[in-house]
């Protein structure tokens, strides 16, 4: 697969509950892919999480602020982040 852009690629993989910080640069998008397990993404503009399962994957763009928080399920969760410029 091409990606027709700039981009930064992270892999995690958090243990049940564990949060982590997505910081992008200013001006990108981001997205996010759940290879296995599940988790919640965090927005600062949406007032409840966004749940996502194995095989989801969910764009976004932290709307003016460079951060958003992924919180990993009950059984951890194996997860890749797209930073796209």
């Amino acid at each position: 697969m091409a990606i027709e852009r700039p981009v930064r690629l992270w892999r995690a993989k958090p243990v049940a509950g564990q949060r982590l910080g997505a910081v992008l640069q200013p001006a990108s998008l981001g997205w996010l892919q759940v290879i296995s397990g599940s988790g919640s993404l965090l927005l600062p503009a949406h007032s409840r999480p966004v749940a996502l399962a194995q095989g989801d994957g969910i764009g976004f763009s932290p709307s003016g602020v460079d951060a958003a928080d992924v919180v990993a399920g009950d059984q951890g969760a194996d997860l890749l982040l797209f930073e796209l410029r």
